[in-house]
């Protein structure tokens, strides 16, 4: 048995335990309902005003060309076509993007060929420069043989002359057989001499063919020399050289070496890169707003980081339907000028270029959505954040894009104000 002091420290004991398990009990319970939790205010999207310039902008679509380009086709080669193999394979080519200088050759077909064609034209030239000279001397030894002919004609007639003389001693069966070999003289002197102008042009004219056969021979030759002059192309200008696509085995293909192409075909184009421009259209309801000599600035589908300066240049004076629109939804083509160049630029890279309508510099500029309008005076007005809350103030606006519009009077620099209607704002 337990000690009667001992049991009452116990006692004690327990008794302070349960008092402080109820007072903390009693204060959980009390702060419960004093405070209880209340729902937090909703955020209010807000934005800061800004200085700067604001711009108003056309977005336009294209895609850019070279104002200065060459395409080079292959030889029209020309010639007896019967008398020469005019096929042309490709020996050499530059390959696409390389940079090319005036005066550098670009492509080279197989030149074996037009040298053989030009071979057997120059041996054509030469025979029939012999032929010419072999006739021009039997012309000259036409006319001494009928000139030979016209003076035994006249010693004949002499001969039969001096007979005459003869006449008073002959009997007359002699003496008019001597007037009959007197007139047959004559009378063939007199033909040759008819025939001498006859015989000429006849000599002549073997001369005149063979001297025709001869030019011809040489304008061939001239022919089979260019042809063979043509076989190693040279870039007209500087630029790039890019080489064509064809159409083979059911797949489009670059022209490469040993491919035969045919007369007037195109395999390569040399584009300038100083004259790139962009070639865009613009909406007919837009096309008004435009104006020549406008900044612009120009994004690259292919270089998201690259942004060059421009300016339009030209605007086409009709507009024109393109693809499977409808006839009533029509583009004006427009032309843009880039004022800076970069050698990443080629043609035929797709667009997008913001020309510059109007420029407005503000010491307040908001997002559109920042501004409210009164339903009934339409009068724009803004709320700003004060330290006591939010404040409306009217404004009066300067110009206005597709998302800000510059404030002239109500706000300045780094004002925050409200994105959205406050609650209880009125």
């Amino acid at each position: 048995m337990q000690p009667p002091a001992r049991r009452r420290g116990r006692i004690a004991l327990w008794v302070v335990v349960a008092g402080g398990a109820v007072a903390a009990a009693a204060f959980l319970l009390n702060r419960g309902r004093i405070t209880p939790a209340q729902p937090a205010p909703a955020a209010i999207r807000t934005v800061a005003v800004r200085s700067g310039t604001l711009e108003r902008t056309l977005r336009l679509v294209g895609q850019t060309a070279a104002e200065r380009s060459v395409e080079l086709r292959a030889p029209n080669l020309r010639g007896r076509r019967g008398r020469g193999d005019f096929r042309m394979l490709i020996q050499d080519l530059v390959p696409s993007g390389s940079r090319v200088s005036k005066g550098d050759v670009v492509a080279s077909f197989d030149p074996m060929y037009q040298q053989i064609y030009l071979d057997d034209e120059r041996a054509q030239r030469i025979n029939a420069e012999a032929v010419l000279d072999k006739n021009r001397a039997a012309y000259e030894l036409r006319l001494q043989s009928h000139r030979q002919e016209i003076r035994a004609a006249q010693a004949e007639i002499e001969k039969a002359a001096h007979d005459l003389k003869t006449m008073p001693v002959r009997s007359a069966i002699e003496a008019a057989k001597l007037q009959l070999a007197y007139e047959e003289a004559r009378a063939t002197y007199e033909r040759l001499l008819k025939e001498t102008p006859l015989v000429e042009a006849s000599a002549m004219a073997d001369v005149d063919r063979a001297r025709l056969e001869v030019e011809e021979a040489l304008v061939e030759e001239r022919r089979a020399q260019a042809n063979l002059d043509r076989m190693n192309v040279r870039a007209p200008i500087n630029g790039v050289a890019i080489v064509s696509e064809v159409f083979h085995a059911g797949e489009r293909k670059q022209i490469q070496v040993g491919d035969q192409l045919r007369r007037g075909q195109p395999y390569m184009q040399i584009v300038d890169l100083d004259s790139i421009i962009v070639q865009a259209t613009a909406n007919q309801v837009d096309a008004e707003t435009l104006r020549l000599n406008a900044p612009a600035r120009v994004y690259f589908d292919a270089f998201p980081d690259l942004v060059l300066p421009a300016r339009l240049d030209s605007i086409g004076p009709l507009a024109k339907s393109f693809g499977q629109r409808p006839d009533f939804v029509a583009q004006v083509p427009v032309r843009l000028t880039l004022e800076k160049q970069d050698p990443r630029v080629i043609p035929n890279l797709s667009v997008g270029a913001d020309v510059i309508l109007a420029t407005e510099e503000s010491e307040g500029i908001v997002p559109r959505e920042a501004v409210f309008y009164d339903p009934e005076s339409q009068q724009p007005y803004a709320f700003v954040k004060t330290p006591d809350g939010w404040e409306k103030r009217e404004l009066e606006l300067g110009l206005s894009n597709h998302i800000a519009v510059a404030v002239r009077s109500g706000l300045s620099e780094g004002d925050i104000v409200a994105a959205e209607m406050p609650n209880g704002a009125f």
